[in-house]
């Protein structure tokens, strides 16, 4: 458990992790980024990143969220209890670098937080 000092927990931890050009690499269409600590089943990311090129394609620069800890609806289970696993449609104009900012909500959800009740995936037209 996280203690704030007051012996109580905060509603949110927001973290935010950067990804250069070492991790998600210029052949990859996946990376598995492990979390500082075990996910909360009431979370939700945000991924910016870009690709490094006068033509850039979506493939290359979208990156999603495609497995959490807890197969969240459309989601597939990721390999721990920490781990987010990112993917891209094509790493053809090589490396990607971002950051992946996860908000969790570790309070009461229904009296100062929020609670995730479904994730869809969207496939968006080539």
């Amino acid at each position: 458990m996280i203690d704030n000092g007051a012996g109580t927990l905060p509603t949110f931890r927001v973290t935010t992790y950067e990804l250069t050009n070492s991790e998600f690499a210029a052949a990859a269409l996946t990376y598995d980024l492990t979390c500082n600590q075990d996910l909360v089943p009431n979370h939700f990311v945000f991924v910016r990143g870009m690709v490094a090129g006068a033509t850039t394609q979506h493939g290359s620069a979208g990156v999603r969220v495609t497995h959490d800890p807890f197969g969240t609806g459309d989601l597939d289970v990721s390999s721990g209890p920490r781990v987010l696993r990112l993917t891209r449609g094509s790493a053809a104009q090589g490396v990607w670098s971002g950051t992946v900012t996860v908000v969790e909500c570790l309070g009461d959800a229904g009296a100062s937080g929020f609670q995730l009740v479904d994730v869809k995936r969207v496939v968006f037209p080539a």
